[in-house]
Formats: structure tokens, C-alpha cells, sequence
């Protein structure tokens, strides 16, 4: 199961190289491995919050990528050379397409991972920063269901699937302004809201469907938003 990363969508925005230093290349040395180690099943970790783009809003893995950012961008390429890799050794390869992840575990950071920034604000009493009005629409998936959907596309793997792709996302998708009182109403407290200027790298709508990873492995997503962020805010309580 390959998680590898080493960017953010805001890091390579400011630094396009580092998707090819930080992530392209380190996944080439290991296809490059890939000859030495015949029949392996690799599931790769891409992004079904960048790929699409603007067409992002219900999203199914027969649209086109048209990525806005260049981190999405080195997702699409890296699913190219997982495609090559497949058509040219005895490898087979599953891209899932998770929208975005959170949970117990994941910590803060710049412009990054929002659900622990915003509990951290939450803490501090800091303003958390929406780019735009925030209306923009997100779907967040819980990380117990997205590692019981890399579980489920370990099971169901066969010698004749040897590429598949497949989003994995909870199907609730919320506006930024609506996770901000959501992630109040898990924490108790108050979280001022700071707004900013609309970015060009950010689109309106991102909700990929999941019903094709569902259709073929009988996953489905467990956990609604507004519990995985009550068991997220227990958590970043019990570690401070």
C-alpha cells in the first residue's frame, strides 16, 4: 500500500518541482524495482479531492482529470505510471481516489489538514482562515473507512483486474462554513472564522462517488461526519 508523500496542494503551489523531486521520482525508483518482484498487487494512495478539478461535484472514475493544482496534476501522472507499470510487468494496481481523510492521528498543518486546524483554533481561540465565502463543498472521509476500503480492495483482488481505479469518500459532502459549525458543535467551543480571498488553485464542489468502489467489493462508509469529528476531538484531547 503505497502512502508516500511529501506535499501538500499549498507547498507545490509555491514550489511545482517538489512534485517531481519529493513524490514522481521516489515513485519511478521503485517501479523501477518492480521486474525484480513479479506478482505483487500495489494500491495506491491518489486524491479524489484535486484530480477532477471543477468536476468534482459527484464525481466518477470515468471523468477526465483536469487537476487545477500542480499536486493534483503529479497524482494524475503518477496514476499514468502505475497504468504503464501494470501493461508492462506482472504487477496489478489499484489507485483509490480518497477525498479528503481525517481523523485520530492526523496533526496540523500550514494550509493543510483541516479538521485538526480547526479544533486547534477551537483550543486557541486563533481565527481560522476561509478562502472565499466559504461555500465551497468538501466531502470528508472518516480514516476507519478508508483503511476498510484499502482492506476491502486487498480482498476482492484478481489475476484478471490489473488496474482498477476508485474513489473512496462518505457521500456527505459540507460547505466549509457548515464543517466550521460542525466542528464547534463537536468541541463545545466558539471558532471565529477569518475570511480571505477566493484562491484559483481551490474549486466549488468536490464529492466523489463512490458507488463504483462499492459496486465491486461491497464497502460502504460507517462513520457520519458528525461522529468521526466527536471521536476526533476526544482524541486531540486525550494526546494534549
Amino acid at each position: 500500500v503505497y502512502c508516500a508523500s511529501l506535499t501538500t496542494p499549498g507547498s507545490s503551489a509555491r514550489d511545482p518541482a517538489l512534485e517531481i523531486t519529493g513524490n514522481l521520482l521516489p515513485l519511478a525508483n521503485l517501479l523501477e524495482a518492480a521486474p525484480e518482484f513479479p506478482d505483487r498487487h500495489l494500491v495506491f494512495l491518489s486524491s479524489g479531492g484535486t484530480v477532477y478539478g471543477d468536476s468534482g461535484g459527484g464525481a466518477t472514475e470515468s471523468i477526465l482529470p483536469r487537476p487545477r493544482s500542480y499536486y493534483g496534476a503529479a497524482k494524475v501522472a503518477a496514476e499514468a505510471f502505475l497504468h504503464a507499470c501494470a501493461a508492462n510487468t506482472a504487477w496489478r494496481v489499484t489507485i483509490l481516489r480518497p477525498s479528503n481523510p481525517y481523523g485520530p492521528g492526523q496533526a496540523s498543518g500550514k494550509a493543510f489538514a483541516v479538521v485538526p486546524t480547526l479544533f486547534d483554533r477551537a483550543i486557541d481561540g486563533g481565527a481560522f482562515p476561509v478562502w472565499g465565502d466559504g461555500s465551497a463543498t468538501r466531502d470528508y472521509c472518516y480514516v476507519d473507512d478508508l483503511v476498510s476500503a484499502v482492506l476491502a480492495t486487498l480482498a476482492t483482488e484478481s489475476e484478471a483486474d490489473r488496474y482498477r481505479v476508485f474513489n473512496v469518500s462518505s457521500g456527505e459532502a459540507v460547505s466549509v462554513v457548515e464543517l466550521l459549525r460542525l466542528c464547534e458543535q463537536a468541541s463545545g467551543r466558539t471558532i471565529a472564522a477569518d475570511f480571505l480571498p477566493a484562491r484559483s488553485v481551490d474549486v466549488a464542489h468536490v464529492s466523489p462517488s463512490h458507488v463504483a468502489l462499492s459496486t465491486a467489493t461491497g464497502w460502504r462508509p460507517s462513520v457520519p461526519l458528525a461522529e468521526g469529528l466527536a471521536r476526533t476531538w476526544q482524541w486531540m484531547n486525550a494526546v494534549r
